[in-house]
This record gives structure tokens, sequence and C-alpha cells, in this order.
């Protein structure tokens, strides 16, 4: 069959800290209790998280407790390109790439699926109680169940052809059918090795198929702040199509008008529509600067820009430098 799964994050903190592995009667002031698997206590300045996790051939599922007495700056490192889905079961987290471009924020009670390729990403929990838990799967298995989840395909497929760093679908509630599949997924017997692999087969692909069965029924219940996410998502694959192209289909989609989803956006990310897809136009011609030999103006044309004077114009801006002596 194969090797189980690698863990797919390296966990590195700011302060000074120390690992621990831990017993299963240890954990009896975290809240959900998984009865299988490696358990672990980090203690860091600022609290402590205590991880249980468990390698699958299939999927690698990482429950985390963190409890803080001050706000959290931390990061963690993808070591291969990896497909999450992700629950915020209690409290909250943002994450953001290096240079403070906000990715997402997780609030109680969400869900949704992201896609990251190889690279360090950062993370902010405030002070208080958090308790986070995803399940990761090996790309290639859900490419051959496209059929099953046909809303995947283009999410799957799309990103391998773009060079951001990350992608996420949608921000959904956590229902009760997943609720039911996580309870059953924590509270798994480990004294069969048989029944162990399949309650956890059969309850993680339950929770996928949830998941895509809330994009089968539509965004009727979509929220302002997920329809912000979407639009965030939509800009990070599409923003070097033509600006009028850009917005016209999904806001189509949204249930709100576009003043004010452009209005949340600002209030949300701290940029403009127009302000972010300038960030990303620029940040891909620089990374294009640096990997390829394209001219200037081949490259300010492939990034959207209207044309490479507008591209030197706004690459000046953002880094004090021409494109030419960045070469």
């Amino acid at each position: 069959m194969g090797q189980n799964m690698q863990r797919p994050i390296e966990l590195r903190f700011r302060s000074p800290h120390r690992s621990s592995k831990i017993s299963q009667n240890f954990l009896k002031k975290v809240r959900y209790k998984v009865s299988y698997g490696d358990k672990e206590l980090i203690r860091f300045k600022e609290g402590s998280c205590y991880s249980q996790r468990y390698s699958h051939y299939l999927f690698y599922i990482e429950l985390m407790e963190v409890r803080l007495a001050e706000s959290l700056d931390m990061s963690y490192l993808i070591k291969d390109p990896a497909l999450f889905l992700f629950f915020m079961l209690e409290g909250n987290v943002s994450f953001s790439m290096a240079d403070g471009t906000p990715i997402s924020n997780a609030k109680k009670g969400i869900c949704y699926p992201t896609y990251n390729k190889t690279g360090e990403f950062f993370v902010h929990f405030p002070a208080g109680v958090h308790r986070l838990l995803y399940i990761s799967t090996r790309p290639g298995w859900l490419k051959n169940h496209l059929q099953t989840y046909p809303h995947f395909a283009e999410f799957m497929l799309g990103f391998e052809q773009k060079t951001n760093m990350y992608e996420h679908m949608f921000q959904f509630p956590i229902t009760r059918g997943m609720r039911g599949f996580l309870r059953e997924l924590y509270k798994i017997d480990p004294v069969s090795a048989r029944k162990l692999e399949v309650g956890i087969t059969d309850n993680c692909m339950g929770l996928f198929e949830e998941y895509h069965q809330m994009l089968l029924s539509g965004n009727k219940s979509l929220s302002l702040l997920d329809a912000v996410v979407q639009l965030k998502a939509h800009l990070d694959g599409h923003f070097t199509e033509r600006d009028a192209d850009i917005l016209s289909k999904l806001l189509e989609e949204i249930p709100f008008t576009e003043r004010t989803v452009r209005h949340a956006f600002h209030e949300q990310l701290k940029y403009t529509v127009h302000e972010y897809i300038e960030l990303l136009r620029v940040n891909y011609g620089h990374e294009l600067l640096q990997k390829t030999k394209l001219s200037v103006k081949e490259i300010g044309l492939k990034t959207g820009f209207k044309s490479h004077a507008h591209f030197t114009f706004v690459y000046k801006k953002h880094y004090n430098s021409s494109p030419r002596s960045d070469r």
C-alpha cells in the first residue's frame, strides 16, 4: 500500500520552547481527546500547545489545543505541496505571508480547504484558548476522485498552474453532519488496526463529502465575511486578467452589491480591491524578474498591467528601485 503520510507542517516559534511526548492520561484537561496516535505538549513563553496527531496512508490528522496567556505570533513551514481541510473548532486565528499580506481569518465554527505550496506561512493567535483540526490528504488521491468531487477540479488543477503560494475555497459553517464525523474520528478504538484504518478513511472521506455537498447546495447562506474570503481567493487566482473581467463573473454569484463587498474587503484586509490587485501583480512581476529572462515589457503585460510603463511606475512605488536595476 505504501508508506503513511508524513507530518505536512513544521511549527516554528519565535521564543524558546520545550517539547515533550505525553500519555493519554495527561490529556485530562484537553476538551477533545483522541484515543490513538502521537501526543505532544509544547511549552513556550506565551503559553502551551497540546498536539494529537495520526499518520494514515491517505490522511494526516492533527488536532491542536492552544492555550495562551498573551497573543502568539509564530509560523509554520510547508515541506511539500499540501492539501488541507481545516476546521476552526473554537477561538480564532489569522494567517499571512512573510511580507504581511493577509491570507485568511478563521473564526470559531468554520471550515474550508486550502492548498499550499512549499514555503513559510505566518500565524497570529490572540490570547485565550483555541482549538483547531486539519486533515491533510495526498493531492493525488483527490485528483483521482474528481468525478466524485467535481467542484474541487478547478481548485486543484488551476492552482498547480499558478505561481501564488496558496489557494483556499469558501469558508462554510461546520455542519451537524461534520460534527458527527469529527466525534466518530476522535473515538475510534485503536485496539483493532483494521478498524482504526477503516474508521479514519470513512470519517475523513465523510468530512470531504460534507464540504463538497455544501458547494453543491450553492452560496445562499453566504455571509459578508465569506464573500470577502471568496473575493480574495478569486483575486489571488485571476489578478493577471483584464481589470474589467476580474470581478464581473464573481459578483454575479455573490448576494451583495459590488460596493458593499468592496467596502468589506477594505475593512478586513486594509487594502482596496485595486490596491490588492496591484500588490499581487507587482509581487508577481518581481518574482519573474528574478526567475526568468523575460523583458520588462513582457513581464509588465504578463502580470496584468496595461503597459510596461505602468508596471515600472508601480514597481518603483513598491520596491524603491526600477525593474531593470533589480534584474
